[in-house]
């Protein structure tokens, strides 16, 4: 049967391809999830796609031929129902801290009936005695992974799995007092084209490590080579080292060092252009305590917009800072921004550094003293400096003198 009630042949066409699927109850593709349904003495034929993908989303349409030809158009949309981890996807934990996860259905266009926690391979959703609990929704809509007291072999990859849904994981690190380190300092500017080299290592450990991993921002990188990364791993796990012999301004970001069981250790490293940041003014300050440091940032020289501003004093981002007693104000532009402090003390003495995102950075040295004034004294240390060398110049000169007259006098007598 390949007729409507008055006839008239039925088929079903999809768009994007002008492909003919059916016609009639006839399925002309050789994709066999879909195929056309009617009920006798029905006027509705519908189009069943099994197993419905991603890729089936777009626009259908049913013909009649009628003359002119009668048609219908539908848009599907295909959504993909997946479970969410809330926080980041990397977990690093002390042994005896808590772990709590939490994870819920979304974009699902069905009710789950079921949802499993998965530590590695294994199914926890029962391992009650080895002190994991889980609650579960009754719709299966969301569900609460929690740990009381974690122990090192809670470490590993922890997956949330909802039935007919993409699952979710999060990568859990529960170290000890060891801890990985990277030589030099913790945040590192370069411009593009320069080396990137960092060094890591592995102290205090009692046991060997089984791996040492390095993170770009979340993402495991020991195998880019393609993106221009060399990772070399002594075969113990206790050092590795990580090299950019070309730097590109993707190359920006955090790079962490993961040893199994141990503490990590990350760097931040900016890769920045021709342009640049500026502070308005000296680039020492000296203030006494009390009074008000204001500095005035702006980028210059930048041909795409800034992403970020950040202050930094010595090493720490302190945007904010406020308990501190520190107010950063920034433009939504991300062209200027202004660090004040109303009454300095004496831990506000540091380097402070503006660094807006891909440039290169700017810095400011800041002297908070009490006492004399250390710019005089300075000062006066020079002046007295000069007046000593005047001093020695001038007796100097009267050695020559003295010297040259001896000299000329002893020749004239032997002329004699």
């Amino acid at each position: 049967m390949e007729q409507d009630g008055s006839g008239k042949k039925v088929s079903w066409l999809r768009k994007k391809d002008y492909h003919l699927l059916t016609v009639g109850l006839t399925t002309y593709s050789s994709d066999e999830r879909f195929s056309a349904t009617h009920l006798k003495h029905s006027e509705d034929w519908t189009l069943q796609i099994k197993f419905v993908q991603l890729r089936d989303a777009g626009v259908y349409e049913c013909q009649v031929s009628t003359h002119p030809p009668t048609s219908i158009v539908f848009h599907l949309s295909v959504v993909e129902a997946r479970a969410e981890i809330s926080g980041p996807p990397i977990r690093y934990l002390t042994p005896g801290s808590t772990l709590r996860l939490q994870c819920r259905v979304v974009q699902n266009t069905e009710e789950s009936e079921y949802i499993f926690w998965y530590h590695d391979n294994r199914m926890i959703n029962y391992d009650i005695d080895r002190g994991i609990n889980v609650s579960t929704e009754q719709d299966f809509q969301s569900s609460e992974l929690t740990i009381q007291r974690t122990r090192r072999e809670h470490s590993g990859n922890f997956t949330c799995v909802a039935s007919n849904t993409q699952p979710a994981s999060v990568l859990v690190h529960i170290f000890k007092e060891a801890r990985a380190e990277i030589s030099g300092p913790p945040i590192r500017y370069l411009t593009p084209g320069s080396t990137l080299r960092l060094q890591c290592r592995v102290v205090q450990n009692t046991e060997e490590s089984e791996y040492i991993f390095w993170y770009h921002d979340n993402r495991m990188i020991n195998y880019d080579i393609d993106r221009g990364i060399n990772v070399s791993t002594e075969q113990d796990f206790q050092s590795s080292e990580l090299t950019i012999q070309r730097t590109r301004r993707e190359h920006s970001g955090n790079f962490t060092c993961v040893a199994s069981n141990t503490q990590p250790a990350s760097v931040l490293v900016h890769i920045f252009k021709e342009a640049r940041a500026e502070i308005s003014g000296p680039p020492i300050r000296y203030l006494t305590p009390g009074s008000t440091l204001r500095l005035q940032c702006r980028v210059v020289q930048n041909t795409e917009e800034s992403e970020y501003i950040f202050w930094y004093h010595d090493n720490r981002m302190i945007n904010y800072d406020i308990d501190r007693g520190i107010n950063v104000s920034t433009e939504q532009d991300f062209q200027s921004s202004e660090l004040t402090i109303q009454r300095t003390r004496r831990e506000h003495s540091g380097n402070f550094t503006c660094v807006a995102s891909n440039t290169q950075p700017a810095s400011v040295l800041v002297h908070i003293f009490k006492g004399d004034n250390p710019a005089a004294m300075y000062h006066g240390h020079v002046g007295g400096s000069t007046k000593t060398m005047q001093s020695q110049l001038h007796m100097i000169m009267i050695i020559i003198a003295t010297g040259y007259r001896i000299f000329h006098t002893s020749v004239y007598m032997k002329i004699s």
